[in-house]
């Protein structure tokens, strides 16, 4: 029966076992069961191809499955995700100082109104913001260091856009450590329309090597119009930047554009409710835009979850009591796991308890990361979110109600609350890993043999291995029953104490 499943290629394996996957890390336990019933079939399958699906359905948890190889780690991982609360971690990073006094740290002003964005390689990249009411336009690139104790080492980057606040930063699609800054309020409070690219290069973490362009605006093309606090997101099914919403000079703003791969601007004509918000939050989970609270035309308030179906330009609302209206609140899209809300501004004026929220568009569900955490940021506004690899997200800055902040915190949802750095290779060093790992698999299997352990690897899985998985499950799946009926049959056999482990952690 193991011989019968190792025969298809090893890509085709990991295809299926990747499509049997949820979507959601924390998805109830009879969304696993496919997925389990399959590694069941073969022991061989359970210990290294579903581990290496799961990275590569979920690329966030493959640094944490590279630190501890281990046939069982990936379900592990699962359970502790249906347990997430307990589980979530607060760390904050001290400046790195230097060892001679009279230099003082590089470190950023207190700043409100910034962007933070993840660039690989343990990188942040912190731009713009306000800082005693003013606009502040220098751009910062932090190394992060976990030991022996979390340190951020703060390097200015040369050459930045001009200054503005209540901008927006994303992630491109392009494998390169790319963002695209767009808009926000410059000097005299001046609603801004330009975009800009920091492409930051692979090797080490340097400030020479970074590099700004401005997005060049073609004659008669189309445009986003200037606005501020609005929200940028990046679709990575699609290869596009997603820009909804802001405060424009005409007032709250509903429209949806889509920036491509070729820097091009195209809006995108949406279906349903209009939802003009600015001061809201969001992000892109799969194919579905999320935006949070914030303002309306009206200048009221909201508190309603909006989802855009990007692949059917359709808007749907929902409410979640739990969370409420609130005004300039942070928020970063976890992969797998949901849309996580920090800070801002209540409907009575007052600002929000230091509770992280998780949004669950599956169930639909919002629940508080409440934890007995003896450090963790205060209550603030109008701070910088980012979402990281590792399952973890990083916090700069804000508004207190009496001053800005430039605190650097880590909020790690994983098992361990040390999140350790990675080793990155590029994206052929990965894919020509995982080939090895199969090639490696299929002699194993058929010789009887242990399947070595995989060297460290990177935090980044290339996503055209699997971008067609649906697609290849479809086409094998009528020849694989055809050819293989008893694959299929003994597949229904499950290993009940590997689905418990699921059960026990979900309730």
């Amino acid at each position: 029966m193991e011989c019968a499943l190792l025969r298809l290629p090893a890509v085709l394996l990991l295809e299926i076992a990747a499509h049997l996957l949820p979507r959601q890390l924390n998805a109830p336990a009879a969304a696993w069961r496919a997925a389990l019933r399959l590694a069941a079939s073969c022991r061989a399958m359970l210990h290294a191809v579903l581990p290496d699906a799961v990275c590569l359905r979920f690329p966030l948890l493959h640094p944490l499955l590279s630190d501890a190889p281990s046939p069982t780690r990936w379900l592990q991982l699962v359970a502790s995700v249906q347990a997430i609360r307990a589980h979530a971690c607060w760390l904050k990073l001290r400046p790195l100082r230097p060892l001679r006094p009279p230099r003082q740290p590089l470190a950023p002003p207190p700043l409100a109104g910034a962007t933070l964005c993840f660039m690989e390689s343990e990188r942040l990249v912190l731009y713009g913001g306000s800082t005693d009411g003013e606009p502040h336009g220098a751009a910062y690139l932090c190394t992060l260091c976990w030991f022996p104790t979390p340190l951020a080492q703060w390097d200015l980057l040369p050459a930045p856009p001009p200054r503005r606040r209540f901008h927006s930063a994303s992630r491109t699609p392009s494998p390169l450590a790319e963002m695209i800054v767009f808009g926000g309020r410059g000097a005299a409070n001046t609603l801004l329309d330009d975009a800009w690219l920091l492409r930051l290069a692979s090797g080490p973490a340097d400030a020479a090597v970074a590099q700004w362009r401005r997005l060049p605006r073609g004659e008669g093309s189309a445009w986003p119009c200037e606005r501020a606090s609005h929200v940028t997101a990046l679709w990575e099914e699609r290869g596009s930047t997603v820009l909804h919403g802001g405060h424009g000079a005409r007032g709250t703003l509903s429209d949806t554009w889509l920036l491509d791969e070729a820097s091009r601007w195209s809006p995108l004509e949406t279906h349903g409710a209009k939802v003009a918000r600015a001061h809201h939050c969001g992000g892109v989970l799969h194919d579905r835009l999320l935006v949070y609270a914030g303002q309306d035309d009206q200048l009221l308030s909201v508190e309603s979850v909006c989802v855009l179906a990007l692949g059917t330009a359709v808007w749907s609302e929902l409410t979640l009591e739990q969370l409420g209206s609130r005004l300039d609140a942070s928020a970063a899209a976890i992969p797998g796991v949901g849309l996580l809300v920090f800070g801002g501004v209540g409907g009575g004026f007052g600002f929000e308890a230091p509770t992280p929220w998780l949004v669950d568009l599956d169930a639909p569900s919002a629940r508080a990361l409440a934890s007995p955490w003896q450090h963790s940021p205060h209550a603030r506004a109008c701070s910088a979110l980012c979402a990281a690899d590792r399952l973890r997200v990083f916090l700069f800055g804000g508004f207190d109600g009496q001053t800005d902040l430039h605190d650097l915190w880590c909020l790690s949802l994983a098992p361990s609350a040390a999140p350790a750095a990675s080793v990155c290779f590029g994206e052929a060093d990965a894919s020509r890993w995982l080939h090895q790992r199969f090639l490696q698999l299929q002699r194993g299997a058929q010789q009887g043999c242990n399947v070595p352990a995989p060297p460290p690897s990177t935090g980044r899985v290339p996503r055209h291995l699997f971008a067609n998985a649906a697609k290849c499950f479809d086409l094998v799946h009528g020849r694989v029953a055809a050819s293989y009926p008893r694959v299929w049959q003994t597949a229904a056999v499950v290993e009940s104490a590997d689905l418990q482990a699921i059960e026990t952690a979900s309730h």
